[in-house]
């Protein structure tokens, strides 16, 4: 008789060890959520061009007020670098990454009004830092651009070409 007391017992215990979770509501679940953020950086720079035609050596020749539009088309605030080539599309000139003081064959590029502080162009993005810091979206930033010639050019060389780049990131 005792033994069927123990059973009904471990019987019982079971049993509501099953049921508890059950009856108590002690069960978990997990949904997993993805989802993409939005944000995109859309940089557009206006004019595509400009010809700083003839001008002489040691004399910083700037574009004229405000030529060049910066834009934020994306939809989040942008920080924008700036870079150029090490060298003139002919080969014939390079860069002065300095800015400061270009030597034979050499020329110089900087920003005027972009941004908080003018800076010089160098060759690779982020040497100089931002340029234009948290542009806000749908807005513009008007800026000019200045170069400087060498203080010798060794020859009348033919027109001289090279681009500047713009690179967007998200403030």
């Amino acid at each position: 008789m005792e033994i069927r007391k123990i059973y009904v017992i471990l019987i019982s215990a079971m049993m509501l060890g099953i049921t508890a979770p059950l009856a108590f509501g002690a069960t978990t679940d997990s949904v997993e959520i993805y989802f993409n953020p939005d944000g995109d950086i859309d940089i557009d720079v206006s004019l595509a061009t400009y010809n700083f035609s003839s001008f002489v050596a040691q004399n910083w020749q700037n574009s004229t007020s405000n030529s060049f539009l910066l834009w934020n088309n994306g939809s989040v605030a942008m920080d924008t670098q700036i870079q150029t080539n090490d060298s003139t599309d002919e080969t014939q000139m390079w860069l002065n990454i300095s800015g400061t003081s270009p030597i034979t064959n050499q020329y110089a590029f900087r920003t005027i009004n972009l941004g908080a502080v003018d800076k010089y162009i160098n060759n690779t993005y982020g040497a100089e830092g931002y340029y234009s810091q948290n542009l806000a979206s749908n807005d513009n930033d008007p800026f000019d651009l200045g170069l400087l010639l060498g203080t010798n050019i060794t020859q009348n060389w033919s027109w001289q070409t090279t681009t500047i780049y713009f690179q967007g990131t998200a403030s």
